[in-house]
């Protein structure tokens, strides 16, 4: 057994043996023969090596000979304190435990934190890396390539989406979700490009149409601008196709304009090739077709050209199948760069210069010029102004002597509108009543013309002494109100004025239909004791057989009819025309009176009344009594003298 001194360890065994054999006797009762040897044995070699061991791991040593065969080696956590332990058992059955201390564990495994960290670390990142790499090899790139295509489809710098069947590392639904994407795609595209024809498509005629030109005319403008060519825009508007549908059915009027549709290509064809630029027919709406041509140096008279030919196909009318039909065209044409480099004002320029045509006399053509938008720009301006227009404060009345032919008196007077714009200045009737009644604004002007007319009844008659008509003014188109009749006989009541003195003309500024309201709205204002009267008559919209139905007094010959008339020499004309009027108790007044030879062929041709510059200007209320002076000098010598029966009627 092991002993400890104050020295060292020391080892002592005692044991009998036999003195004989020197071994361990059987029996111990055999004193005599057994020796009794005594030792001590001093290790110290051990306990240097013992010591080193401790000086180590810090720990404790100990040794036992509890005859345990087993090896307890490892961590344990004895009342939850980590301790290492190493345990081993000799061959002499002597156990050998070594305890190491917490200072030495700790040491031990600060060495090996940091390596296991980084290397828990780089663990991470690696793995992490290899987890993107995967995602977006198999996941993320795909979609990407697939977002690329599109965005080049949308943006068109591909024409489809592409099939990329190259990875065969793809995982399945990916590739899948791009299939089934590239197959909804394709449908969509088919789709869209249907519809999209469709919309740019014209229907009936089969030709592009406006929208079309909305969509790719910039882009013709641009390219012909980049290649040095100038490029013109041709409104072309059919004449009178309003006659045919009226006449002949809205099913002859569409197959009209597919025949014309059909003749404008067979034209066009004459110049494609000539440029890099196809001409392009369209169809802009209604009875409108537009081309789009470009011309080069080598034809520079291209566009005017192909117009000549368009107005040649209407010289004479228009054949549909057997039926020769009364339409021709008016065409305008505007330029880019020349005229317009956008659209829209490409667009405005020629339009203008189509009812610059329209003006020339119809189955004209006509170019985009400055005075063409001078006066479009005029057109606008007074548009804007009547809208905001004060009437009180700029709008008054002058008034203009009739002439009775039966007693050479001016015992009427017609009341004219004159404007003096706060915007505009001095604003003519002729620039802004045809604006107004092709704009709808006609109804507030009107309302205030007859409501101021009638104020100032009693103020005029009372300036030329005694009671006189009054002529006012109304546009056509006013008789499509069904209002109209009972606001003017509220009026005439409001400042009381009898209707049979007051004469209502109507004007013929623009054409009007005559539907069973406006011969009601007549009917109704006859009636209530107004007179009616047809305005322009000869240079506006109304015919000989509608003057027959109409409900009215008087009819008014156009000044510029009756200047054509004597300057074609067929003045004979008038009397038969004159007679046809007084055959309906219709009385015939002309305007426009201007000269000593125009009053005698009127008196003998037996007009029943007169009016214009020879006999007085219209002048404003302020200076009414002065100038009837004058009136009645003139007048008198309107008095019918050498056929006093003839067509004599009272105004």
């Amino acid at each position: 057994m092991w002993q400890r001194d104050d020295a060292s360890y020391r080892l002592a065994y005692m044991s009998l043996i036999d003195s004989a054999t020197l071994l361990t006797p059987k029996k111990a009762s055999r004193r005599d023969s057994v020796l009794v040897i005594q030792s001590v044995v001093e290790p110290s070699t051990f306990q240097s090596q013992a010591d080193a061991v401790l000086e180590r791991y810090g720990g404790s040593l100990t040794f036992d000979s509890t005859g345990s065969t087993s090896n307890d080696t490892g961590l344990s956590a004895p009342d939850g304190a980590f301790e290492l332990k190493a345990t081993r058992v000799s061959s002499t059955g002597i156990e050998w435990q070594l305890v190491s201390s917490q200072a030495y564990i700790a040491e031990r495994l600060a060495s090996i934190k940091r390596p296991l960290i980084l290397s828990l670390i780089g663990l991470v990142v690696f793995s992490g890396f290899t987890i993107l790499l995967l995602i977006r090899r198999y996941i993320t790139g795909p979609i990407a390539q697939l977002d690329r295509n599109l965005e080049d489809v949308i943006e068109g710098r591909e024409s489809t989406i592409r099939a990329d069947e190259s990875s065969q590392d793809e995982i399945a639904h990916i590739a899948h979700i791009a299939r089934m994407f590239r197959k909804l795609y394709g449908e969509l595209s088919l789709a869209y490009a249907t519809s999209k024809a469709m919309a740019e498509t014209d229907q009936l005629t089969a030709l592009h149409n406006l929208t079309y030109l909305n969509h790719h005319g910039q882009a013709l403008m641009d390219a012909a601008q980049a290649q040095g060519l100038s490029l013109g825009l041709m409104y072309v508007d059919i004449d009178n196709f309003k006659f045919v549908n009226d006449r002949f059915g809205h099913d002859t009027g569409d197959e009209l304009l597919v025949s014309l549709a059909s003749s404008f290509l067979t034209l066009l064809e004459r110049y494609r090739g000539q440029t890099s630029l196809a001409p392009i027919l369209f169809r802009i709406a209604g009875d409108e077709f537009g081309v789009m041509l470009a011309q080069s140096k080598a034809m520079p008279n291209a566009r005017h050209d192909l117009a000549n030919e368009i107005v040649a196909l209407f010289k004479t009318g228009y054949r549909l199948d057997s039926t020769l039909l009364p339409i021709s065209a008016s065409i305008g044409i505007a330029e880019c760069p020349a005229d317009a480099t956008q659209l829209t004002q490409l667009m405005s320029c020629a339009d203008s210069a189509m009812y610059q045509a329209k003006s020339l006399g119809k189955n004209q053509l006509a170019h985009y010029s400055r005075d063409i938008a001078t006066k479009a720009n005029r057109e606008r301006d007074i548009e804007h102004a009547l809208k905001v227009v004060d009437c009180d404060a700029e709008f008054f009345l002058v008034f203009m002597p009739i002439i009775s032919v039966a007693t050479g008196t001016a015992n009427a007077v017609e009341v004219l509108l004159r404007w003096n714009s706060s915007r505009l200045g001095p604003v003519g009737p002729a620039e802004f009543v045809p604006i107004a009644e092709a704009t709808g604004l006609f109804e507030k002007i009107d309302r205030w013309v007859v409501s101021e007319s009638l104020r100032l009844y009693k103020n005029v008659s009372a300036e030329l002494g005694g009671d006189v008509k009054l002529s006012i003014n109304l546009s056509s188109a006013q008789l499509c109100n069904k209002d109209l009749a009972s606001q003017i006989i509220y009026a005439a009541r409001q400042y009381k004025v009898e209707p049979a003195m007051i004469q209502l003309e109507m004007t013929e500024t623009i054409g009007i239909d005559f539907s069973d309201q406006m011969t009601y709205t007549l009917q109704a204002l006859r009636s209530a004791g107004f007179g009616v009267a047809i305005g322009d008559f000869g240079a506006g919209y109304t015919s000989l057989a509608q003057l027959v139905e109409y409900p009215v007094d008087v009819v008014k010959l156009d000044r510029l009819f009756i200047t054509r008339m004597m300057d074609a020499g067929k003045s004979s004309m008038l009397p038969p025309l004159i007679d046809l009027c007084h055959l309906q108790s219709i009385e015939v007044t002309a305007e426009g009176v201007e000269n000593e030879a125009q009053l005698r062929l009127l008196v003998d041709a037996g007009c029943d009344a007169l009016q214009g510059y020879y006999f007085g200007q219209p002048v404003p209320l302020a200076r009414l009594q002065a100038a009837s002076e004058q009136w009645r000098i003139r007048a008198a010598s309107a008095r019918r003298v050498t056929h006093p029966g003839k067509g004599a009627r009272r105004l």
